[in-house]
């Protein structure tokens, strides 16, 4: 660790802070290899001292771009360099200019938690991957635990998620079924499953950089859960600060689970309420023309629903749930609003069976379990009703179509995990030479602004800023103005002006 120690409380950025609430306000919104050559050729020294650059190999070929793949070995406890090893899966997207390729790759870090190589790719058509590619190799990864690289195994299913939590019984029947599966998942995948947090994967990202020849620091884009993993990165390699680093919707480590839940659940509410107002404006919702909010309701509090397609019986709690995610996906076509309004308008047509396949699909027991894992590490869960009834008492006022579902769906899972927190809340101490740039949606529903606008007060003042006035989770994916803007900072940070505001898209 390094001695340095951490910069003073930031001064400088306060104006910076209120220009970006008054420009919110304005707007209508407070509220993710190397050198050329063959496979494997890396440019001298580019791994650096002691870490080997990996073997790339051919892998086929993606979405139509060219696919390398490569494992890179890293201790499963960094406090024993010596012990055993897990590999970390990689891919590479070549550079389409080999000329390019001098420049160091660009990682992306991947979020959930739970989400790697696989989502990445699936998303790469909104992320325009192929735009990133044009002048350096991007590099993928999959976390530890998640897909190749050493990933979680269960023995039973995950244990069904109560939508609210109304009693110390009820928690501990909960925390007593979350332990016994969290209790499978640590026999199944043995001493690896003990090394999940956060800081566990910022130490895997130093190895890793090292290896792909990021020699003048990081140069990475880190989005939602995975700025968790960059903000360890940052407090633990302090003296080596990252040459360019995107935070793409903030997750604050600084607050307890159920902080971090609640600032989630109201989100939520906010971005139905636009939703709402989106159908009664504008004649691409399939629900234009009803009141949207209404039709919501009457399904929501459905006991059972006609799903004929389904195979399952449908409930409004399903609807419920559903209609939460899709708040995630904007006005994404196929994983937001649109979708949704079709799926509402169908079931009050007397069809819910599109709420029998969640958007995203169903976890798998592994996945589940790690997720749980990585979470229930990174923040501690009080274990009496008492202290977290004041929280689902407060969201049932401020998110009543919303608040405590969405509460319990995210901090029940780490009621009785079993896992000790290893890496609890804390303000990162970061290098002022630190390259990094700050972005947000203005109506975000996961992270919302409230958490940027948290994080912020404490980066240093050099801290470029990015707010983007779009709906949905995640400015590289929903915002395309964001998406140019913050891979011309990857390329080029110097030229990234200190503060910028994205504009409603059509």
């Amino acid at each position: 660790m390094s001695s340095e120690t951490a910069p003073e409380p930031r001064r400088g950025p306060a104006p910076r802070a209120r220009r970006a609430l008054r420009t919110a306000a304005a707007l209508g919104a407070v509220a993710l290899a190397l050198a050329g050559g063959p496979a494997g050729a890396v440019p001298d020294g580019s791994a650096g001292a002691g870490t080997p650059a990996p073997a790339w190999r051919d892998c086929g070929t993606k979405d139509g771009m060219p696919a390398q793949c490569a494992e890179l070995p890293v201790p499963v406890d960094h406090a024993r360099p010596d012990g055993p090893r897990i590999r970390l899966r990689l891919e590479r997207i070549p550079a389409a200019r080999p000329s390019a390729r001098r420049e160091p790759p660009i990682l992306l870090i991947p979020g959930g938690p739970g989400l790697g190589i696989a989502y990445l790719r699936e998303i790469g058509p909104l992320m325009k991957l192929q735009r990133w590619r044009e002048n350096r190799d991007v590099v993928l990864f999959d976390p530890r635990g998640v897909g190749g690289s050493a990933a979680m195994r269960c023995d039973r299913p995950a244990p069904d998620r109560p939508s609210v939590i109304t009693s110390q019984a009820a928690l501990d029947a909960t925390a007593a079924a979350n332990r016994a599966f969290a209790e499978s998942c640590l026999r199944r995948t043995g001493e690896p499953a003990r090394h999940l947090s956060a800081d566990d994967t910022a130490q895997d990202i130093e190895v890793l950089r090292k290896a792909i020849g990021q020699r003048d620091g990081l140069v990475a884009y880190a989005g939602s859960y995975g700025t968790v993993f960059a903000a360890a990165y940052l407090d633990r390699y302090r003296r080596h600060p990252p040459r360019a680093l995107v935070l793409d919707g903030l997750v604050d480590h600084s607050v307890d689970l159920p902080e971090f839940a609640a600032r989630n659940a109201i989100g939520v509410e906010n971005a139905f309420t636009r939703f709402t107002r989106w159908c009664a404006e504008n004649s691409a919702c399939a629900l234009h023309g009803r009141d949207a909010g209404a039709v919501f309701d009457r399904l929501a509090a459905a006991p059972s629903l006609p799903a004929p397609g389904a195979g399952r019986r449908i409930t409004g709690d399903d609807v419920r749930k559903a209609a939460a995610r899709h708040m995630s996906g904007g006005r994404l076509e196929d994983y937001g609003w649109p979708r949704l309004a079709r799926s509402l308008r169908a079931a009050a047509d007397g069809d819910a069976s599109d709420f029998a396949h969640p958007l995203g699909g169903d976890k798998d027991a592994g996945t589940e379990g790690l997720t749980r894992a990585v979470l229930c590490s990174d923040f501690p869960m009080p274990s009496r009703y008492r202290a977290l009834s004041e929280h689902t008492d407060r969201l049932r006022r401020t998110a009543p179509r919303f608040g405590a579902t969405v509460f319990w769906e995210v901090a029940g899972d780490c009621a009785g995990h079993p896992s000790p927190v290893t890496d609890p809340p804390r303000v990162p101490r970061v290098s002022p030479r630190s390259g990094i740039l700050l972005a947000n949606n203005l109506h975000d529903p996961a992270t919302p602004l409230t958490n940027a606008l948290a994080v912020l007060r404490r980066l240093p003042p050099t801290t470029r800023v990015l707010l983007a006035d779009a709906d949905g989770h995640g400015a590289a994916y929903t915002s395309p103005c964001a998406n140019e803007k913050l891979l011309r900072y990857l390329n080029d940070p110097a030229g990234q002006p200190p503060y910028t505001v994205c504009s409603a898209e059509s």
